[in-house]
């Protein structure tokens, strides 16, 4: 017959997941204090190619190891809804 309950390892998986979540929660909850945009210096409205640079020099940190998933995710967004829809 199998063990029945958690190991210690399991316990401690879902302990780092729960932590990593909570610490995410608290930068976005930060970041929405802060006011929108405050990561990402491009003004509203900007030409696609002006988007798609800022884009590819933040790809080519995340690519380097220079920022983390989670920052680069954020920055793609913010980016990303600087696009001018004509």
């Amino acid at each position: 017959m199998g063990r029945s309950g958690s190991t210690s390892g399991k316990r401690q998986r879902e302990a780092d997941k729960a932590a990593k979540a909570r610490a995410k929660r608290e930068r976005r909850q930060q970041l929405k204090a802060e006011g929108p945009g405050t990561d990402v210096d491009v003004p509203a409205g900007q030409p696609a190619a002006v988007v798609l640079e800022r884009l590819a020099d933040l790809h080519r940190q995340f690519e380097a190891a220079e920022i983390s998933f989670d920052d680069y995710d954020e920055a793609k967004g913010a980016i990303l809804r600087q696009l001018r829809v004509d």
